[in-house]
């Protein structure tokens, strides 16, 4: 079965370093993430890593992981400068934000924040809901951890992001019990 399965990218210069790093990912399946100074290579060892984490998905006799790893909407990415007022003062962060269409509705995610996805209401832009729903998001972890400064500086955009799409095969076929 031929596949197409989207995939995050994230360039950026590591202090100290000539050369900038390449991190990629799988934008819908929790895993594989590879890295690597040269961005076909970065990429070529995350397909390998995804059609083996795909194949043994694609083995199990209910496929709802799979299902759910193979989802390839038509996906837009952003980058956001947002500004979030917290107790420890505005907070500045840049962060990539992917958005899809899904019944009558828009959807959006930061691939740095998985766990967080809301729905941008026609009549608004993605920025001030953005704004919003991830200040919310900073607050809630402000009450509940104190200083999130870790966390702030984690899902930060460092370099640059986008999102691009592998095709890769995939064995399908289930194995058979042993009798």
């Amino acid at each position: 079965m031929n596949l197409s399965i989207p995939i995050y990218v994230e360039s950026y210069k590591p202090p100290g370093q000539p050369a900038p790093l390449f991190v990629c990912r799988g934008l819908f399946i929790d895993g594989p993430a590879t890295q690597d100074h040269q961005l076909n290579r970065a990429v070529n060892e995350l397909v390998k890593q995804l059609k083996r984490r795909l194949d043994e998905l694609a083995r199990e006799p209910r496929h709802d992981d799979f299902l759910a790893a193979t989802f390839c909407p038509d996906l837009e990415d952003h980058r956001l400068d947002l500004a979030f007022d917290l107790r420890c003062g505005w907070q500045r962060s840049r962060l990539s934000i992917v958005t899809f269409r899904a019944l009558d509705r828009r959807i959006a995610f930061s691939p740095g924040l998985p766990e967080v996805w809301f729905e941008v209401p026609a009549d608004e832009q993605l920025t001030v809901c953005a704004n919003r729903v991830y200040e919310r998001y900073f607050r809630a972890r402000e009450r509940e951890q104190g200083d999130i400064a870790e966390l702030l500086a984690g899902t930060t955009l460092k370099g640059q992001a986008w999102v691009a799409t592998v095709e890769l095969s995939v064995n399908s076929t289930t194995l058979k019990k042993p009798k």
